[in-house]
Parts: structure tokens; C-alpha cells; sequence
């Protein structure tokens, strides 16, 4: 069975985007400001974050709208440009999300499916960075990749420390 289709997934396979690839006209350095904020892109430079942003596509969202579903295979990575959205896990927490949040991270890299499901709030303007055009600005740009290295290394440390914690908090230790 083939999945529903979210409202971005719907907006690209129409065409329906506000801009056609890169930030629209005048949005370069909102767009590469934005990205600056991403800790999957935050140790990069000018340069690689506005080869990032000639990557991304602008997708308007409407409210109510679903942008990921959990059990979707991730194809993007979002950043939210305007408007908020709510995240819910499978576990049902749910996080609010706005202007200068992104989500879809991992998804970049490796398609597996999706760990939470995301519905807009308020209209959304989002920069959605696809999986298809990442692998070859990895190519071209091997310090990003450089770079996102980093990041996941030291998510894998924050995580190991957390883990180690609470089992000595668990052991009474």
C-alpha cells in the first residue's frame, strides 16, 4: 500500500513551491542564517551553507496540514522559515516547534523511516533540503560532510553520557 502523501510531498510533486530551487530573490541571507542555526549545518562556513541553501526548495504549508508522517521514509530535511508546528512521537510527547527550528536531520542522510509525525500549526513557510541533491554536495563539498560528521559524533557522546547517567542514577551510584 502506498503511503499518504503530506503536504510537502504533494507541493513538490505538483510543483507547487514558491521558488524553483535556492532562496527566492532577496532570501540568501535569511536562508543562510537559518541554516547557521541547524546543529546539523552549525559548523560550517558562508560558502558551504549557501551551497546548501542552492539545494533547497521553499514550501508554503497550510495549517492543519501534515508534514511528515512517522511512518514515512525521510526524503528531506525541513527548516522552518514561518510558523509554527507540533511534533508528536509514538510515545505521544509532543514539542512545539517555530520560526528557526528544523527537523528531518537524520533523514537526510540515511531515508529510514521517520520517528515522529509533524503537523503545521499556523501556515508554514519551510526550506526543505531534498535527499537526492545531498549526496553530490557531499561530493563537492567534502567539509560539510566534514562537518556533519562532527555533529552526529557528538550527539553519539551526549547520548552515551545521558545512557551513563541514568544508569547510575537507576544503581543509586
Amino acid at each position: 500500500m502506498k503511503p499518504s502523501p503530506t503536504a510537502v510531498s504533494s507541493a513538490l510533486a505538483r510543483g507547487a513551491r514558491v521558488g524553483r530551487g535556492g532562496p527566492p530573490r532577496g532570501m540568501s541571507a535569511r536562508w543562510t542564517a537559518a541554516l547557521a542555526e541547524v546543529p546539523l549545518f552549525s559548523g560550517l562556513g558562508k560558502r558551504q551553507l549557501r551551497a546548501i541553501a542552492r539545494i533547497a526548495e521553499q514550501v508554503r504549508v497550510q495549517p492543519g496540514a501534515m508534514v511528515v508522517y512517522r511512518t514515512h521514509a525521510g526524503e528531506a530535511v525541513f527548516v522552518i522559515l514561518e510558523g509554527t508546528a507540533t511534533v508528536r512521537t509514538p510515545a505521544g510527547a509532543e514539542h512545539t516547534l517555530t520560526a528557526g527550528d528544523s527537523f528531518g536531520e537524520i533523514a537526510v542522510i540515511d531515508g529510514r523511516p521517520r520517528s515522529a509525525a509533524v503537523r503545521a500549526d499556523s501556515e508554514l513557510l519551510l526550506m526543505v533540503i531534498g535527499r537526492r541533491p545531498f549526496p553530490q554536495l557531499l561530493d563537492d563539498e567534502p567539509s560539510v560532510a566534514r562537518a556533519i560528521i562532527v555533529e552526529l559524533a557528538g550527539r553519539v557522546r551526549r547520548l552515551e553520557a545521558e545512557a551513563a547517567s541514568a544508569a547510575n542514577e537507576t544503581s543509586g551510584t
